[in-house]
């Protein structure tokens, strides 16, 4: 039985002893973070994910009122459905649990959680993009940065994978609240050992779930495919590039990286920080949303590596870090040939904007442009920031928003419409959603 007395006494240990490491450091901004949230008490913990407590805020919980939250949700929900509309057949399949003070939402028959719709989301792409995986037996899975273990539920609980073995790996108090998550889910169909409540399930199961510190990041083995989401993203640089060499040492020969984190945020200036991509050779990197929920917030890119003796080069990974950060990558995978940061070259995207000159493209009709076109007009304006024609600008930010061409992305117009001083309402960005 899980004891949350002993979980909390054993927590506190390991808080107190805790080592600053390459694996094992604290952005100043998550700390501000961590100081936002109550004190956790072993009768706190069986209600962590209410998110009016503000027990777990930051790790996949918001601390919005209820009406914020359904406000928040619709919007989430929007975009996600906006940019892949086979969203919703992955998500028919999911619900809340409804336990440890979830508050789901009804919304259009889903009975969900905002956090339930994020991971849904990242299961979705997950499955999507990597479809060898249904056909690889005993799968093995490492999850760095796993919060309260949302994500692995979804994956064991809704995905028709073999898995075998999924590792978690996260800070102590995060860590305790995915051991109190899964074993309360899981303890009667999954063969679980945690780390810091001492739980260890006696259900003999061909699915093991396990649970690590950072510090145990030596220790672990090889994976069929491992997995981080919104956190290399919030790293120090020196951590970020250290869990980065230590993937592509601890992938399978042919294992996969699912990433899903922004070239530019925080710390991180581009992909050069993560230890410069050294040996994953660069597969799929698309957007996974039309804009953030945020607006102004980060772009992740969800990107599929495999193991491979690929060096990038340098400036390759700060252009095309730049451009995916101004919302770029949906015109990239159109207009560029196998395009993939990988094949990526400032060579051949300097060879594309050349070929259309600036003051001819705005002699042309804004109905007209195709989406070379309006890709070589915008990187001259966003990227390269040449001196336009301010009433065709206008127009042609008019036009965009009603075609309503989803390869030129929200995020990407909104960047365009602030340039031009024409920011777009919340009216607009929802029109474009709908």
């Amino acid at each position: 039985m899980f004891n949350n007395r002993s979980a909390i006494k054993n927590l506190k240990k390991y808080e107190n002893k805790l080592s600053e490491s390459l694996y094992f450091t604290t952005h100043k901004n998550w700390k501000s973070m961590f100081h936002e949230q109550t004190k956790l008490t072993s009768k706190k913990l069986d209600n962590f994910l209410n998110q009016d407590k503000k027990i777990s805020f930051g790790i996949g919980v918001s601390r919005n009122n209820h009406q914020e939250e359904i406000k928040s949700f619709e919007f989430l929900f929007k975009i996600q459905n906006a940019s892949n509309p086979d969203f919703r057949k992955y998500l028919r399949k999911v619900q809340c649990e409804n336990i440890l003070g979830e508050v789901p939402l009804t919304y259009e028959n889903y009975f969900l959680t905002r956090s339930n719709l994020m991971n849904a989301e990242s299961t979705f792409y997950l499955l999507k993009l990597i479809p060898e995986l249904s056909k690889i037996k005993n799968l093995k899975i490492l999850e760095i940065g796993s919060g309260y273990g949302e994500l692995c539920r979804q994956l064991i609980k809704y995905s028709d994978l073999d898995i075998r073995q999924y590792d978690l790996v996260d800070l102590p108090k995060n860590l305790l609240f995915a051991e109190k998550y899964l074993t309360t889910i899981f303890h009667k169909s999954v063969n679980l050992k945690t780390k810091i409540s001492n739980y260890q399930s006696k259900y003999k199961s061909s699915t093991e779930i396990n649970f690590y510190l950072p510090e145990d990041i030596s220790k672990l083995k090889k994976y069929n495919l491992i997995i981080n989401s919104y956190s290399f993203q919030e790293m120090e640089v020196k951590t970020a590039k250290a869990y980065h060499e230590f993937i592509q040492h601890s992938l399978t020969d042919n294992g996969y990286f699912y990433s899903l984190n922004a070239p530019v945020k925080w710390d991180i200036k581009s992909y050069n920080d993560y230890n410069n991509l050294k040996n994953l050779d660069n597969k799929i990197s698309i957007m996974h949303r039309q804009i953030p929920p945020s607006i102004e917030g980060t772009v992740p890119i969800i990107n599929i590596f495999k193991k491979s003796k690929i060096v990038h080069k340098r400036k390759n990974l700060e252009i095309i870090s730049l451009l995916q950060s101004k919302g770029f990558t949906n015109l990239l995978n159109n207009v560029l040939r196998d395009f993939n940061l990988t094949n990526f070259s400032v060579k051949d995207f300097d060879e594309k904007i050349k070929k259309r000159k600036f003051n001819e493209l705005e002699s042309l009709n804004p109905k007209d442009l195709n989406d070379e076109e309006i890709f070589c007009y915008l990187a001259n304006i966003l990227f390269f920031e040449i001196s336009f024609k301010k009433e065709f600008a206008k127009l042609v930010l008019e036009e965009l928003l009603y075609s309503k061409n989803k390869n030129v992305s929200l995020k990407l117009i909104y960047e365009f419409s602030k340039k031009i001083n024409k920011k777009l309402t919340s009216f607009q960005i929802n029109d474009f959603l709908n």
